[in-house]
């Protein structure tokens, strides 16, 4: 039984989400004073193939990241 490349795909895309949240922080190039911090308790939620989720930075604003598979 083969495996649709729409699962295959979303499976990669999971996969990588489970790398990102290893490295739970990461910095903007923004004069190097931002950094967005990743939770893995953060909700995440899929808007026809867009991984969505809320990032919180370092001034206590959050912000929407978003990216399509």
């Amino acid at each position: 039984m083969r495996i649709p490349n729409v699962f295959r795909m979303r499976l990669l895309v999971i996969a990588l989400l489970a790398l990102l949240a290893l490295f739970l922080s990461f910095s903007i190039i923004n004069g190097g004073s931002k950094t967005i911090t990743i939770s893995s308790a953060v909700k995440e939620y899929y808007v026809s193939n867009t991984i969505q989720f809320k990032a919180s930075i370092a001034d206590t604003t959050t912000q929407d990241i978003s990216w399509s598979a």
